[in-house]
């Protein structure tokens, strides 16, 4: 509907596993969404929330069932708005353990 969001959007993940040697089970992952300008709201409000491109990667160690992951969210530290008019996070990191059953 009119005002949920960019009228286009596209995103793209990508990621690499070593499966030999050494280093196996380490792996990289990349990616981004970009989003085009809101400008549907300018109506009600006299804002339009500018187009975005925003990236992220990780580092990734996977054995057996376990995957250790560090993630980073918004490398650029862009500032970017949601439909609601609400600033989104900037740059941050998380953490997680994933155990696969």
């Amino acid at each position: 509907p009119d005002g949920a969001g960019p009228k286009n959007t596209a995103n793209l993940w990508a990621s690499y596993k070593v499966m030999s040697g050494w280093a196996s089970g380490l792996g990289i992952g990349f990616g981004g969404v970009y989003g085009t300008q809101l400008d549907n709201l300018k109506g009600f409000t006299g804002f339009v929330v500018p187009d975005y491109l925003i990236t992220d990667g990780s580092l990734f160690y996977e054995r057996g069932v376990y995957r250790l992951t560090l993630k980073v969210n918004n490398l650029g530290n862009e500032r970017y708005w949601n439909n609601r008019l609400q600033l989104q996070q900037m740059r941050n990191v998380s953490a997680s353990i994933m155990i696969h059953f």
